[in-house]
């Protein structure tokens, strides 16, 4: 039969969390389905009531399939169609999509009849490996610990509650570290403390888990949960579009066929006024470049960078750096490359830059764009996507701080040797404005307090599902360059490794 959500709830009463004779094993089981299901702890009655069916049912697949037909689960995902409802689990169980290949796999069997949404569930999670298993076990430890307070302190926890638990879970992921956020957010919810969706009583962004949404070679691009942000909470630092012109467009010669690049024509200008201000503040220009030929071709920005005021006058006063913010996708750096029909933000910067002056500026003038074909095949290889994930949470050694965690896993079947400790962090808003940039390292991650303490092998990240952390421990996007962004970009930089 179909066991309502209400009933679920109201079971409690009569399967008490604490004394049941179900086995531990199943009583795993029955929190694992509500993590991967429904994103949540299982409440206690129905926690143990799955549990003691589980325990007694030959059929596995008849309880599951049972335990997927819920009026949470009509409210919540009843909508969505059969590739968002198998995503969603993934994104449940492990913080990440499906691959395209598993995707396919589940949905057809979804919608062939021969498995169910819940037994599809139940799949994932048994097929699951490092880092995905980690995730997964932690995430059911967490809910463990939460329903067991809330049998031991009689609390309440019902449909009203649903939102703010999921919140909890949401931030658990495969690092230690967010175990120890999550069962603080345990306490805070029931001792009724914690405001899940607020930010702190600093002001910065509450934890959470950006997701990965694009990686083209070695730029890894994250985008928080909708509501969430990294940094601080409110940001009040200027910013402004103006009209943006290239004077000259200078094709290689060695280039045969029709090049079609696009250049955004207007720039995008974020005065970051929050934080230090020493003499002036950091100004930075963000635009899009686009390659819409057939072909990788080398694109970057040369000649005078100049800004004018409104009556095309050049403001001498303000010095304008491109910066080293390309795209990167080949191994051999100095080549900033773009594949055909690759979009990357173009960021350019001015510093000491006063409000008054920002005021001024109405138009951004560069000399020209340089468009070269690949000159070295042996170079220009383009770098292997790694497994990535990224946490927002608190800083285990600087409590008052949040961090920043992105951690990769080398699955590529190949040795790659990370060139430096430090690895560039752009941020953005959802407008595209590039707002502040700081690095992610490997000795923070390591527990080290500067790179001279890594030895050489510290650097080596072998192919075989070896997984690494970069750690920004007091997120420099908080304490120091403060600014409130949604979208991320990590910029990784290794070479593969000597046989």
């Amino acid at each position: 039969m179909a066991i309502k959500l209400r009933y679920l709830f109201l079971a409690f009463l009569f399967f008490p969390f604490g004394v049941n004779a179900a086995t531990q094993e199943s009583v795993d089981l029955a929190q694992q389905m509500y993590v991967a299901y429904y994103g949540r702890p299982g409440d206690p009655g129905g926690v143990n009531y799955w549990a003691d069916r589980f325990d007694a049912s030959a059929d596995l697949n008849d309880v599951l399939a049972n335990f997927g037909n819920s009026q949470e689960y009509s409210d919540s995902f009843g909508s969505l169609e059969n590739e968002a409802l198998v995503n969603g689990l993934f994104q449940q169980m492990f913080n990440r999509d499906s691959d395209p290949g598993g995707l396919a796999f589940y949905v057809d069997r979804l919608e062939s009849g021969v498995a169910t949404l819940a037994s599809i569930a139940k799949q994932i999670a048994d097929g699951s490996s490092h880092p995905d298993l980690q995730s997964l076990n932690n995430k059911i430890n967490v809910a463990n610990v939460f329903t067991e307070r809330v049998e031991a302190e009689g609390l309440n926890y019902g449909d009203i509650d649903i939102t703010s638990v999921r919140a909890i879970l949401i931030g658990v992921s495969s690092l230690s570290d967010s175990v120890a956020t999550a069962l603080g957010r345990v306490t805070g919810w029931t001792s009724g403390t914690l405001e899940p969706t607020e930010p702190t009583a600093k002001g910065y962004c509450a934890a959470n888990i950006p997701e990965l949404t694009s990686t083209r070679g070695n730029v890894y691009v994250f985008e928080v949960p909708s509501g969430d942000c990294v940094g601080i909470a409110e940001d009040n630092s200027p910013k402004k579009t103006i009209p943006l012109t290239i004077l000259e467009t200078r094709i290689d010669n060695d280039i045969t066929e029709n090049v079609s690049v696009q250049v955004e024509e207007i720039a995008r200008l974020y005065l970051r006024t929050e934080g230090f201000n020493v003499g002036g503040f950091d100004l930075y220009y963000t635009f899009e470049i686009t390659n819409n030929s057939a072909h990788d071709y080398c694109i970057d920005m040369a000649g005078d960078f100049l800004v004018k005021d409104d009556a095309g006058n050049v403001l001498d006063s303000i010095n304008v750096f491109g910066n080293n913010s390309g795209p990167e996708l080949f191994l051999n750096r100095s080549q900033r490359c773009f594949s055909p029909g690759y979009t990357q933000n173009y960021i350019a910067q001015s510093s000491l830059i006063s409000p008054e002056d920002f005021d001024k500026i109405a138009s951004f003038e560069i000399g020209r764009v340089d468009i070269d074909p690949l000159r070295d095949a042996s170079v220009s290889s383009k770098a292997e996507e790694l497994d990535a994930q990224m946490n927002w949470t608190i800083a285990t050694s600087a409590p008052n701080y949040p961090a920043l965690r992105a951690t990769f896993t080398n699955s590529i079947g190949k040795d790659i040797r990370l060139d430096k400790s430090h690895h560039k962090v752009w941020f953005f808003d959802d407008e595209g404005y590039a707002l502040s940039n700081s690095f992610v390292r490997l000795h923070e991650a390591l527990g080290l307090d500067d790179d001279d303490e890594l030895v050489e092998d510290d650097y080596v990240i072998l192919g075989n599902g070896e997984t690494f952390s970069l750690l920004d421990e007091v997120a420099d996007n908080a304490a120091v360059t403060p600014s409130r962004a949604t979208k991320i970009r990590v910029y990784l930089r290794w070479e593969y490794a000597a046989p």
